[in-house]
């Protein structure tokens, strides 16, 4: 029970978070209950309150060290005195986080989905929200010193959780035909269940023998001890090593950048890419149809975990929950410039390396296993409609517009991780929820209401004045970035040379962006127009300077 009310107390925000999202979400589903029956993007929209729901009972339940130096993040070492067994010490956050799960998918679901739209939902979506709350939290525990393999087999888990989800989702109605006579009369709740309680028990053992381990003292000269050499020696090999002197300090610190944080994303896409893409040699031919699903969904893991990732990029320290500088970093032979110049610099390391990797391994899936032809007759459509130089210059563009998408997502929290104050932290995650939050009931609503020929020519007679507003904006947002910069110049945080190359690199990155926008869509003329104004403030300038000055100061407080 004292650890109960310890984890409580801690993580009370974020219950209390979840509970105002529901409560919110319930009575706006209730009164537009008739519009989103039969209306799946409405319906898709009305399960988004569910999901974010969920998000944050997974972040209340990362029951793990909070040590300042971020040196271990395994089983919280402060638990380790109590005067209580291993058993009861690992079995009470890990049972009450399946628990919470549970429950609150079962209660946001029955609140928006029973009572408000009503819509039975089905029960399995909680045990396997439980059965992937024991994965993490064994993963979480087990594996706190090998960092690298941590987000892989993370990535792993979560992916092959999300596609055993679709896979139930899709077949929901039609898998009795799929078992044999004895199963076929078993529900699907209770065949998950029996399929997962298995999965399950493993996850509790493999986190009781890991706790057990790190409260005394380690596994050193047995069989485990083995086990633990060869993680941490591949553990090692993930991570980039160096041999060869540096040639300045900021190399230096690119290095150390990109070793700490940079390889995070390239090696949590390739996890998810695995088990995507493992099964597809002993399945035979990959379906057309199901070739265009996999692969929209293969092109979305960068930009999925890049918003994810980037939480973490932007501060100081990938690895600490701590926000503020450490004197190791404080210390260093750099200036405040060079130090967030080489966290961008890795950023866009990370973000071609991951596009690089995913555009290769799509290659090889959709060449040696996939059938092709609806993705043939897509692109003779398109070369029918438009020239085929038109369709290189898109493509290329789109590539482009990806790896600048991705590197966009690592960098824009940098400003606020190395501020050193958590509230500011806390703000924006909770600002970019209820934004994205708003934007979908927003759209949802909108084509609920109106037919999309509606929607379009509302969109069209507001045109002018959304354009104005968005011109209104990036000049806004020109003028603060002239001032932080030439501000960042004048206090020596940043050398003029540095800021001439950065306002080149934006001036042509615009540049192309811009002339892609006006060979791929010469009319209409208005979204022509909005597009471009949205490339002209597409690459960061505003949040970089802020970041220079931010962390100038809090470096020297």
């Amino acid at each position: 029970m004292a650890i109960l009310c310890e984890f409580w107390w801690a993580k009370r925000r974020l219950a209390l978070a979840a509970a105002v999202l529901i409560g919110l979400s319930f009575p706006v589903t209730w009164m537009h209950a008739r519009d989103i029956q039969g209306n799946a993007v409405l319906e898709f929209v009305s399960a988004l309150p569910i999901a974010g729901s969920v998000f944050l009972v997974f972040v209340a339940f990362n029951y793990t060290e909070r040590d300042r130096r971020g040196r271990f993040s395994g089983f919280p070492v402060r638990t380790f005195t109590l005067p209580v067994s291993t058993t009861l010490l690992v079995t009470t956050p890990m049972v009450a986080g399946m628990v919470a799960i549970a429950t609150v998918y079962l209660m946001a679901s029955t609140m928006i989905f029973g009572y408000a739209i009503g819509v039975q939902s089905p029960l399995w979506p909680a045990i396997l929200l439980a059965s992937g709350m024991a994965g993490y939290q064994a993963i979480l525990w087990s594996l706190a010193p090998h960092r690298m393999i941590k987000l892989v087999v993370l990535g792993v888990g979560g992916a092959f959780h999300v596609s055993l989800g679709v896979a139930l989702a899709t077949i929901e109605g039609t898998w009795r035909s799929l078992l044999p006579a004895p199963l076929g009369s078993w529900s699907i709740d209770l065949l998950l269940l029996a399929a997962l309680t298995p999965w399950c028990l493993g996850f509790y053992l493999g986190a009781l023998a890991a706790v057990h381990s790190q409260r005394h003292g380690g596994m050193e000269a047995n069989s485990r001890g083995t086990l633990r050499r060869l993680l941490e020696d591949l553990s090692d090999r993930l991570r980039p090593r160096r041999r060869e002197p540096f040639r300045s300090a900021a190399a230096a610190q690119f290095w150390y950048e990109w070793r700490r944080c940079g390889c995070v994303l390239p090696w949590a896409t390739f996890g998810v890419l695995v088990l995507i893409m493992a099964p597809a040699p002993f399945v035979g031919e990959i379906r057309a149809e199901t070739t265009v699903v996999t692969l929209q969904w293969i092109l979305l893991t960068p930009i999925a975990l890049a918003f994810a990732v980037g939480k973490g990029f932007g501060k100081a320290d990938f690895w600490s929950k701590d926000l503020t500088v450490s004197p190791f970093l404080a210390t260093r032979p750099c200036g405040s410039g060079d130090l967030i110049r080489t966290k961008v610099l890795a950023a866009l390391a990370s973000a071609m390396l991951t596009w690089a990797l995913v555009f290769v391994a799509a290659a090889m899936w959709l060449g040696h296993w996939c059938d092709l032809s609806s993705m043939v007759k897509w692109v003779t459509m398109l070369g029918s409609k438009f020239s085929y130089e038109r369709l290189w210059v898109a493509a290329g563009m789109i590539t482009v517009l990806g790896v600048l998408f991705t590197w966009k997502l690592l960098v824009n929290g940098i400003y606020l991780g190395v501020a050193g104050e958590r509230w500011r932290w806390h703000a924006h995650l909770s600002f970019v929820g209820a934004l994205l939050l708003g934007f979908a009931l927003l759209f949802g609503m909108l084509f609920a209401h109106h037919h999309p020929e509606e929607v379009r020519l509302f969109l069209i007679g507001r045109a002018p004045k959304l354009i104005w507003l968005c011109g209104a904006l990036v000049l806004l947002k020109i003028w603060l970035a002239y001032r932080l910069w030439t501000g960042a110049v004048e206090r020596e945080i940043l050398s003029a040379g540095r800021a001439a190359r950065y306002f080149a690199w934006w001036v042509g990155v615009t540049g192309c962006l811009v002339y892609g926008i006006w060979q791929i869509l010469p009319y209409p003329v208005w979204i022509r127009n909005l597009l471009t104004l949205m490339a002209l403030a597409f690459m960061p300038a505003v949040r970089l300077g802020v970041a220079l000055h931010r962390l100038h100061s809090h470096r020297h407080a």
